[in-house]
């Protein structure tokens, strides 16, 4: 009976690691559930030839927007679990489930975690007329005007959304959320004054920075941003804010029963992919930042993530339109 175990668990791992020795044998498709040019797009699109050509085969970005990026989820959550169908996600797959009250898929059964694919730091930024100059000063003048500061957001339950409720909750403002189709609508209205801040991503806010048209006042996580050098950190600015020190990023999903092989070789060319020399000095031009982790400790960060937002979500009564 023990020899008998013994062969089958070989046999197991010879079948697994022959998964890996095969795979792909066809393009790899990843799904990214926004429409063309976005943040999301942009960046997936970025690293997809350097990952398909570390991986053998070419990495073709599929885009199935709608439902704040459910419908793409959706469709590697039912896809084969071979490999061939990934998912590139951004924050809204780790909120959504705080969001709608039904989701067509399981995101914490669904999916196996393969990795980081990046971060950009996001950015407190107001009118360049406004008076306070620092991020403290706004605080005290925020908080002198309750129920008079508006915020701009990209939408119900966006990042920017969330993250200026997380501002808001961490210093006790009394803040109104606007709410626009996309950070571009709401640009013109924060440079005009018509709204007093917004969180975006450093990749948005640098251009407006570095021109003038916008002030920015603290950046998250725990170290300076080299796009934006002169820009202090939340903590560094006296008014911490520990729960953004990642701001906004994305990771890699494929579909869960993927053999393990296979994630653990996702995970490796991906990782490859963000940190090959020529890789890295693009995405440091578009302001973000390489991050690599085992799949483990990526479904970790994921799960903590979730539970994160689902408090914010709860506390500010957010619900998906």
């Amino acid at each position: 009976m023990l020899s008998r175990v013994l062969l089958l668990c070989i046999a197991s791992i010879a079948a697994q690691h022959a998964h890996a020795q095969g795979y792909p044998t066809k393009p790899v498709r990843l799904v990214v559930g926004f429409a063309t040019g976005g943040p999301t797009d942009v960046l997936a699109r970025a690293i997809a030839p350097k990952f398909g050509e570390l991986l053998g085969q070419s990495v073709v970005v599929d885009n199935r927007p709608g439902a704040s990026g459910n419908i793409g989820a959706e469709a590697v959550a039912k896809a084969t679990p071979d490999g061939h169908t990934i998912l590139f996600g951004d924050i809204t797959f780790i909120v959504n489930p705080s969001l709608f009250k039904f989701l067509p898929f399981n995101p914490r059964t669904d999916f196996a975690p393969v990795g980081f694919a990046g971060s950009t730091p996001q950015v407190l930024m107001v009118p360049a007329s406004l008076e306070p100059k620092t991020a403290a000063e706004f605080v005290s003048w925020a908080r002198a005007r309750p129920g008079q500061i508006s915020y701009g957001s990209a939408g119900n339950g966006s990042p920017p959304h969330l993250a200026a409720e997380l501002f808001r909750f961490a210093h006790g403002l009394d803040m109104q959320a606007v709410h626009y189709k996309g950070t571009g609508q709401a640009i013109p209205d924060l440079v005009g004054g018509r709204l007093q801040l917004m969180l975006i991503s450093s990749s948005v806010s640098k251009p407006y920075a570095d021109s003038g048209k916008l002030r920015a006042l603290a950046i998250s996580g725990t170290r300076r941003s080299a796009g934006l050098p002169s820009v202090p950190t939340f903590g560094e600015a006296g008014v911490p804010l520990p729960d953004l020190d990642l701001g906004a990023w994305w990771g890699v999903y494929a579909t869960a029963g993927t053999p393990r092989d296979i994630v653990l070789k996702l995970n490796e060319m991906l990782a490859r992919t963000v940190t090959h020399a020529d890789m890295r000095d693009r995405l440091a031009l578009m302001q973000v930042e390489t991050l690599t982790t085992t799949p483990e400790a990526f479904g970790k960060f994921v799960q903590d993530e979730t539970e994160k937002w689902a408090r914010v979500i709860q506390r500010a009564k957010i619900v998906a339109d």
